[in-house]
C-alpha cells in the first residue's frame, strides 16, 4: 500500500517543491509501486497532487503507461488529469 506523508497546504511565497520531501519522491520512485496506486495517488486531487502532478504523471509514464492510459475508478486518462489541472490555473505545468 501507498501511503504518503501528510503535509499542509503550502502558504503563499513557498516554493512548489519545498513541502514535497525526498522521501516521498523516493517512494514514488520505488519499483514495486504500481501503475494504479500512482493513478490513486492522482484520484485523491489534493493540493499536494494538483501540485506534484508532473512528477506523479512521469513517474506512471516511466512505468509504460501513455496518455491515453485509462484509470480503472474514474475512466479518466492521463491526458484527462493534466488538463484537469491546466483548467484549475495550472497551464504551464500542463503542458509539460
Amino acid at each position: 500500500m501507498l501511503i504518503l506523508h501528510k503535509y499542509e497546504y503550502p502558504g503563499p511565497g513557498r516554493l512548489r517543491g519545498a513541502w514535497w520531501c525526498d522521501k516521498c519522491v523516493a517512494l514514488l520512485s520505488a519499483p514495486d509501486v504500481g501503475i494504479g496506486q500512482l493513478f490513486a495517488l492522482l484520484r485523491q486531487w489534493t493540493p499536494c497532487t494538483q501540485l506534484q502532478l508532473d512528477t506523479i504523471v512521469m513517474e506512471i509514464l516511466k512505468r509504460g503507461a501513455h496518455v491515453d492510459d485509462r484509470d480503472g475508478m474514474t475512466d479518466m486518462t492521463l491526458l484527462h488529469y493534466t488538463a484537469k489541472s491546466g483548467a484549475l490555473g495550472n497551464e504551464e505545468l500542463a503542458c509539460r
